[in-house]
């Protein structure tokens, strides 16, 4: 049987919640405690809703940081690059200095390049 989801576990608690309060004589009489059962569920309803609550919240604040991270690199490449292109211009761009300077920034691997992995040396095997 397939795992039921977390709206139809909660679904399913709620009903029987409903249920158990409607139809307390009746369980009562047959033996089952429904004080001690409704406090449970009501407890675990609690506990999973909350942690629910709090799983989309670190959702939203990882999406924040993951933002804010991004941006503080693309600022500091901003500025490493242009403090890059500052010491080239100082030191003459044609200059075994500036070509030095040059690339330390082409060796920086851009998202997507495909030589991303390529870096990793490959060993023969042999074909059986």
């Amino acid at each position: 049987m397939a795992q039921a989801t977390q709206t139809e576990i909660r679904g399913m608690v709620e009903k029987e919640l409903e249920v158990l309060r409607q139809k307390r004589a009746v369980f009562e009489k047959a033996g089952l405690k429904t004080a001690q059962l409704e406090e449970k569920l009501v407890a675990q309803l609690g506990d999973a809703v909350a942690a629910d609550a709090r799983q989309e919240f670190l959702k939203i604040e990882g999406k924040k940081a993951t933002a804010q991270t991004n941006a503080a690199y693309d600022a500091l490449y901003e500025t490493g690059s242009g403090l890059l292109d500052a010491m080239m211009g100082v030191l003459g761009k044609t200059s075994e200095d500036a070509k030095v300077l040059q690339r330390v920034r082409s060796r920086i691997r851009k998202p997507g390049d495909p030589r991303d992995g390529a870096d990793l040396p490959v060993e023969p095997r042999p074909v059986q």
